[in-house]
């Protein structure tokens, strides 16, 4: 059974896409989140490969490639962040996923584009490598335990001790909390929905003088990614001092925990600790039970969460990067230290 890959056109390939991510993803997908998915994105629209079996004329399965602003060291690239592999079950022993793959990889073997990343399950984690793709490091979880009262009952059969033990450590941890805000002089705004207006473009110009890999987070870009996205339910914090953004965080709610899709900011640790403690407490205003922050295990905010009282998760996922051996640009994009990823820079 031969495989043969071609490139897809995302206006006339459509329905023959929906189809086959429907059939191989949990969340679906209509015409108004492919719309957003694949052709809105301010940085460009995707590109997608198909897998087409030459006995049947099947399509064997898909992958797709987002485009994704990055400066490496002040300088503007515009690369990939790959995601959606959606290979039919009849097809998944057959070495489709590593051709589909292998497709993408050539683009940037070949210098048409400069780079691509990857956030693969361990499953596919395989692949990447097959493909020749590096990993640069682990994307991990921390959360914070805002009550106890959800776990306690599951060893104390004294609801009353259980109560009383719960109210002790909420009343413990709050106080610390709000203490640990007032340390700095910041203001905070809560808003539902995505902010139009927070001045991010100035927020990020100031942040990418410092950083030497890190994402294009633009008005534009955050609006479409958070903002527009379909069916999303979001909230925005904004972290202020002397008038100047200098942080935020993108959340949702979902079973009284908030989980947290970007946080970014400058990188000075009072203004991490500022922005990870307005967040707790806002998390403790909306009776939220925790807390939940996934990124690149270098990222610089994970000592202030620490501070905060987060706790390392066991859940734990390889980001891969591939780009030129001769590159310019390779020793700064293959060094996890340089970069500033959160599970906003994740496919969509």
């Amino acid at each position: 059974m031969g495989i043969i890959i071609c490139e897809a056109d995302l206006v006339t390939d459509q329905e023959i896409l929906i189809k086959t991510l429907n059939e191989n993803r949990d969340k679906s997908t209509d015409a108004c989140r492919y719309r957003w998915r694949y052709l809105d994105n301010p940085q460009g629209r995707a590109r997608a490969w198909l897998a087409i079996d030459e006995g049947s004329a099947a399509v064997a399965g898909f992958t797709v490639a987002h485009p994704r602003i990055v400066y490496i060291n002040g300088e503007a690239f515009c690369g990939w962040n790959c995601g959606d592999f959606s290979i039919n079950k009849k097809y998944r022993t057959l070495g489709v996923a590593v051709k589909l793959r292998t497709a993408a990889t050539a683009c940037v073997n070949q210098g048409e584009i400069p780079f691509l990343y990857a956030h693969p399950n361990e499953r596919m984690s395989l692949i990447h490598l097959k493909a020749g793709h590096s990993v640069l490091g682990e994307m991990v979880r921390y959360a914070r335990p805002l009550s106890l009262d959800r776990y306690l009952p599951r060893y104390l059969q004294d609801s009353a001790v259980s109560s009383s033990l719960g109210w002790a450590y909420h009343k413990g941890v709050s106080a610390w909390t709000r203490s640990a805000r007032f340390r700095q002089s910041f203001q905070c705004e809560l808003h539902d929905g995505f902010s139009e207006d927070a001045p991010y473009d100035a927020l990020m110009n100031r942040v990418r003088k410092g950083v030497p890999v890190v994402g294009l987070r633009d008005k534009a870009y955050l609006k479409w990614r958070f903002g527009d996205s379909p069916g999303s339910q979001i909230f925005t914090l904004l972290l202020f001092g002397d008038g100047d953004l200098l942080g935020y965080a993108f959340c949702s709610w979902q079973d009284r925990t908030i989980h947290v899709h970007d946080f970014f900011s400058l990188l000075d640790d009072a203004v991490l600790n500022g922005l990870v403690a307005h967040l707790t407490e806002v998390a403790y205003s909306l009776k939220a039970q925790a807390v939940s922050v996934t990124i690149l295990e270098s990222h610089p905010v994970i000592h202030a969460l620490e501070r905060n009282g987060f706790l390392l998760r066991q859940e734990r996922s390889k980001m891969m990067v591939h780009t030129s051996p001769d590159a310019k640009w390779r020793a700064p994009l293959m060094d996890k230290h340089n970069w500033l990823i959160t599970v906003g820079d994740r496919d969509v």
